[in-house]
């Protein structure tokens, strides 16, 4: 597996790039290790086993309820069940 995690940008807060960033999450998220990834919860967190370079998963509701990944800073997993990142998509939507 070759790690692709420095060929993802960060997320501006426009549509086009959440869009297009769920569109590419769902290959993304195969090549990571899953560290609370719970069915039902509406965050998840992975870390790729390749970089260190860890990810949040959400859903967009600019694109109806998709499924995303964004970049995070390293965190413990019960450090962030107590408090996921806020996703780029609730950003935008209060901007």
């Amino acid at each position: 597996m070759a790690c692709t995690c420095a060929s993802f940008v960060d997320l501006e807060l426009e549509r086009k790039q959440i869009t297009a960033r769920s569109r590419a999450s769902r290959a993304l998220k195969k090549d990571l290790t899953p560290l609370f990834d719970e069915r039902g919860i509406e965050h998840s967190l992975y870390r790729c086993p390749e970089c260190g370079q860890h990810w949040q998963g959400s859903r967009a509701w600019v694109s109806g309820n998709e499924f995303y990944l964004f970049k995070v800073p390293p965190i413990g997993v019960e450090e962030w069940r107590e408090q996921p990142y806020v996703q780029p998509d609730a950003l935008l939507d209060y901007a």
